[in-house]
Protein backbone atom coordinates (compact mmCIF):
# COMPACT_ATOMS: atom_id res chain seq x y z
CA UNK A 1 0.00 0.00 0.00
CA UNK A 2 1.16 3.44 -1.14
CA UNK A 3 2.10 6.47 1.43
CA UNK A 4 -1.05 8.24 -0.29
CA UNK A 5 -3.58 5.25 -0.13
CA UNK A 6 -2.56 5.48 3.39
CA UNK A 7 -3.48 8.80 3.84
CA UNK A 8 -6.45 8.72 2.72
CA UNK A 9 -7.97 5.74 4.32
CA UNK A 10 -6.98 7.53 7.24
CA UNK A 11 -8.14 10.43 6.61
CA UNK A 12 -12.03 8.16 6.14
CA UNK A 13 -11.56 6.95 9.79
CA UNK A 14 -11.10 10.91 10.84
CA UNK A 15 -14.04 11.68 9.04
CA UNK A 16 -15.75 8.27 10.98
CA UNK A 17 -14.90 10.04 14.42
CA UNK A 18 -14.73 13.29 14.24
CA UNK A 19 -18.41 13.71 12.23
CA UNK A 20 -19.37 16.87 10.42
CA UNK A 21 -15.35 17.26 9.83
CA UNK A 22 -14.12 17.46 6.78
CA UNK A 23 -10.72 19.79 7.04
CA UNK A 24 -8.16 16.65 7.64
CA UNK A 25 -4.32 17.11 6.62
CA UNK A 26 -1.13 15.63 8.81
CA UNK A 27 -0.77 18.58 10.75
CA UNK A 28 -5.03 17.89 12.29
CA UNK A 29 -3.88 17.07 15.61
CA UNK A 30 -5.04 16.59 19.44
CA UNK A 31 -4.09 20.26 19.50
CA UNK A 32 -6.35 21.37 16.99
CA UNK A 33 -9.47 19.00 17.17
CA UNK A 34 -11.42 19.94 20.14
CA UNK A 35 -13.15 17.27 19.76
CA UNK A 36 -10.30 14.66 19.98
CA UNK A 37 -10.39 13.15 23.48
CA UNK A 38 -9.50 10.28 25.45
CA UNK A 39 -12.64 8.41 23.91
CA UNK A 40 -11.75 9.76 20.42
CA UNK A 41 -8.61 8.74 20.38
CA UNK A 42 -9.24 5.06 21.43
CA UNK A 43 -12.17 4.75 18.98
CA UNK A 44 -9.28 6.39 16.56
CA UNK A 45 -7.36 3.53 17.51
CA UNK A 46 -9.62 0.87 17.24
CA UNK A 47 -10.98 1.78 13.65
CA UNK A 48 -6.95 2.22 12.55
CA UNK A 49 -6.68 -1.23 13.61
CA UNK A 50 -9.56 -2.70 12.19
CA UNK A 51 -8.80 -0.42 8.54
CA UNK A 52 -5.03 -1.82 8.17
CA UNK A 53 -5.23 -5.15 10.02
CA UNK A 54 -2.53 -3.58 12.21
CA UNK A 55 -1.83 -3.52 15.97
CA UNK A 56 -0.75 -0.21 17.65
CA UNK A 57 2.35 -0.54 20.11
CA UNK A 58 0.95 0.64 23.35
CA UNK A 59 4.28 2.61 24.07
CA UNK A 60 4.24 3.95 20.70
CA UNK A 61 0.85 5.03 20.94
CA UNK A 62 2.33 7.23 23.79
CA UNK A 63 4.03 9.75 20.81
CA UNK A 64 1.15 9.54 18.37
CA UNK A 65 -0.21 13.13 18.49
CA UNK A 66 -1.04 13.90 15.15
CA UNK A 67 -2.79 12.35 11.89
CA UNK A 68 0.62 12.67 10.46
CA UNK A 69 1.86 10.47 12.86
CA UNK A 70 -0.76 7.59 12.75
CA UNK A 71 -0.21 7.96 8.69
CA UNK A 72 3.84 7.80 9.60
CA UNK A 73 3.19 4.69 12.00
CA UNK A 74 1.12 2.57 9.73
CA UNK A 75 3.40 3.27 7.00
CA UNK A 76 6.26 2.00 8.99
CA UNK A 77 3.88 -0.56 10.06
CA UNK A 78 2.85 -2.13 6.81
CA UNK A 79 6.61 -1.53 5.29
CA UNK A 80 8.11 -3.47 8.18
CA UNK A 81 5.35 -6.01 7.73
CA UNK A 82 6.33 -6.90 4.42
Amino acid sequence: MEFEEIKKNTISVFKDVFKGRSDFSEDSSVDNIEEWDSLNHITLINGLENKFKIHFDLFKLIEIRSLGDFVNYINSEITDGN
